[in-house]
């Protein structure tokens, strides 16, 4: 099937024509290099018109997002993971970077988290003294896991499951 492109007016087959589906044969108007030479020219006043839609859409651009991510929940955790495996070492180096030029506004932050909240920081003083008498430290993710970690009126007591 060919089809008369709107711009450069040359008859071309339709797999040179980006698809879409408002229109009456389901193909754009003009064909892919066209399309690609008006977004190589225009492509601040393109940026431009991308940044004021977001900004002017951003609630609803935020709860299709949210929405997308609750619907497809695994698949984004194991694309993060797999993200974060791969490119472990630039985002530590990121993050330590980031970290050592905001050293001030980091620590602001975890103060105003400590007064906030300071039943959490009372559980995590009794939980890291609890753990240094018994001559133990926190465990990872992993072993939490198998351990299951109870609260009874402020004491703390390990057992041991095995599932």
């Amino acid at each position: 099937m060919e089809k008369k492109c709107s711009k450069c007016l040359i008859i071309k087959d339709v797999i040179e024509f980006n698809k879409k589906t408002k229109s009456s044969d389901g193909y754009r108007s003009e064909c892919k290099s066209c399309q690609k030479e008006y977004c190589d020219k225009n492509k601040e006043k393109i940026n431009l018109q991308r940044l004021k839609y977001r900004k002017d859409n951003k609630e609803q651009l935020n709860l299709k997002r949210k929405e997308y991510y609750l619907s497809h929940k695994n698949e984004e955790k194991e694309r993060n993971i797999k993200r974060y495996n791969d490119n472990k070492s630039e985002i530590l180096e990121r993050q330590k970077t980031y970290n050592d030029i905001n050293r001030d506004k980091r620590n602001l932050l975890a103060k105003n988290y400590r007064s906030k909240n300071p039943h959490i920081m009372g559980w995590r003083y009794i939980l890291n003294n609890s753990l240094k008498r018994l001559g133990k430290s926190k465990e990872s993710k992993v072993a939490k896991s198998s351990n299951v970690l109870l609260f009874n009126k402020g004491t703390i007591s390990f057992i041991h499951s095995t599932f």
